[in-house]
């Protein structure tokens, strides 16, 4: 949609305020952050596995039935089973196994990290154990694997532990955001959270042309 040209004055008050919001947010983003245990990266790794694992089920359903875009068939499709998926032929227990879990880079895109910074993530998250004394590496919140139709893909998924802490981040937001709505009189409420919509809604159709403008991440084969 077309809209009258910006002036000048216009674009800095808008971008005052947008820095005013990002400030104020990752501030309010740190006291949760704080309260779990996590950095901001550790956080959204873990909500985004998080929300894999519920989208499971009903990813398996459209597995069944063919209904995957190509997109999604590279994510979660492995290379070997691809042609069975297309034909119509897995068999029950091939469809079990499916979706495969998220990759490695597949996270990396997600979050806008280069692989390299995911694998400290995963590294911080994991719960993958020293061979020789048994102890924990990391913070066991999530499970590492190779790919078993490529051994170079990293796969990752929650635990159960993971799952927690996800619930009691949850938990921390919420009376953030109760505190926050407590601020805002009632008969603003409505208002205020349709502009956030409208804000988040034109922050993401620009995102992917910002993103492309930027080039690509420093990433590996994972």
């Amino acid at each position: 949609m077309k809209t009258k040209s910006l002036t000048e004055a216009e674009i800095a008050a808008y971008q005052r305020l947008m820095d005013q919001f990002t400030q104020l947010t990752d501030r309010a983003n740190f006291v949760r952050q704080r309260c779990s245990g996590l950095g901001r990266m550790e956080c959204q790794t873990l909500q985004l596995l998080e929300l894999y694992r519920q989208r499971k089920p009903d990813l398996r359903k459209r597995i069944a039935q063919r209904l995957l875009s190509e997109e999604e068939v590279t994510l979660y499709i492995p290379r070997c089973m691809r042609n069975a998926y297309h034909d119509g032929a897995l068999r029950k227990d091939q469809l079990e196994q499916l979706p495969r879990d998220l990759s490695m880079k597949a996270l990396a895109d997600e979050i806008g990290v280069a692989c390299s910074r995911m694998t400290r993530i995963g590294d911080t998250l994991s719960d993958e154990r020293d061979p020789g004394s048994g102890q924990m590496r990391g913070k066991g919140l999530i499970h590492r694997e190779p790919s078993s139709d490529d051994r170079r893909v990293i796969l990752i998924r929650i635990t159960d532990e993971g799952s927690a802490r996800v619930r009691d981040q949850k938990g921390h937001a919420g009376r953030i955001t109760r505190m926050l709505l407590d601020q805002i009189p009632k008969e603003q409420r409505e208002s205020v959270r349709q502009g956030l919509e409208i804000y988040l809604g034109a922050l993401e159709r620009i995102l992917p042309a910002v993103l492309e403008a930027a080039g690509p991440l420093d990433c590996d084969t994972n």
